[in-house]
């Protein structure tokens, strides 16, 4: 493997007697720049979409409340639906009870 060394005469903030362990330590990056420029980013990037998803735990008074508003709504809806559905259940069964059944007969001369 053929290996050659970095130009000394470039300024750097390392010495040519650095370790690694420092180059690595410090990401072997010469300057930070902390300026965030998403214009550009968008600009050169173009994604189609952004997301970003923010992940939380819920505590115990958040799910508590969550279910006993999950049990009123099922509750509410539940009342308004199942006397609906008997009335219905119950018409069907009568119509099917009550239905006239046509008879033919047959005379025989």
């Amino acid at each position: 493997m053929y290996v050659t060394a970095l130009d000394s005469s470039l300024p750097s903030q390392y010495s040519e007697y650095s370790t690694i362990e420092n180059l690595l330590n410090n990401l072997m990056i010469e300057e930070w720049n902390p300026t965030q420029m998403y214009d550009r980013y968008y600009d050169e990037c173009q994604p189609i979409e952004c997301t970003y998803t923010i992940i939380t735990r819920n505590n115990i008074l958040y799910v508590i409340t969550t279910l006993i508003g999950i049990i009123g709504g099922l509750t509410r809806v539940s009342k308004i639906l199942v006397p609906i559905s008997v009335k219905i259940i119950v018409y069907c069964i009568r119509k099917w009870r009550n239905r006239v059944v046509p008879q033919i007969s047959i005379i025989q001369t």
